[in-house]
């Protein structure tokens, strides 16, 4: 990745792309998984969930959402990374940023539609989020910045920013 930003190196003739149709499935495996899970969640409705008591079907049915959620963000991510080498500095910010928020707006809207109406739902989750994205933040700080004795060695997690 860094050899595509460096000015100074020419791109290896022998790189592989994405040049058949077999390679492109493979690509974009993820997308398929997504939809594929989307749609057999869409088709069986509720008949998919019934048997959720069981825990052995509730914790396949997890897995395999949990899963497909993250191969389906890793996936976005990957090409809001690629968008953001192409584009430039301040442009590629804004797209990695923007399809996080994207992911988190989605999901969010997938958990309101779910369910009886609950109002205070979507405040309580950008409320978790926010307070977790600045305790990470404020702990990161902490951990980086804190003063700390001469005989204490620097930890390799010294500075994770």
């Amino acid at each position: 990745m860094l050899a595509r930003m460096s000015p100074g190196k020419k791109p290896r003739s022998d790189a592989r792309g994405v040049t058949g149709f077999r390679a492109f499935i493979r690509a974009e495996f993820a997308l398929f998984i997504g939809l594929g899970t989307a749609a057999i969640f869409l088709g069986t409705g509720s008949q998919l969930v019934e048997n959720i008591a069981n825990p052995f079907w509730l914790s396949v049915i997890f897995l395999w959402l949990f899963v497909a959620t993250l191969w389906s963000a890793m996936s976005v991510v990957r090409h809001a990374d690629c968008l953001a080498i192409t584009c430039g500095e301040p442009y590629g910010t804004l797209i990695l940023t923007l399809s996080a928020i994207t992911i988190e707006v989605m999901m969010v809207s997938g958990a309101m539609l779910h369910g009886a109406n609950n109002p205070t739902l979507a405040r309580d989750a950008m409320f978790a989020v926010v307070m977790i994205a600045l305790n990470g933040i404020a702990s990161n700080t902490t951990i980086c910045k804190a003063p700390t004795p001469i005989s204490m060695p620097l930890w390799p997690w010294r500075c994770l920013v």
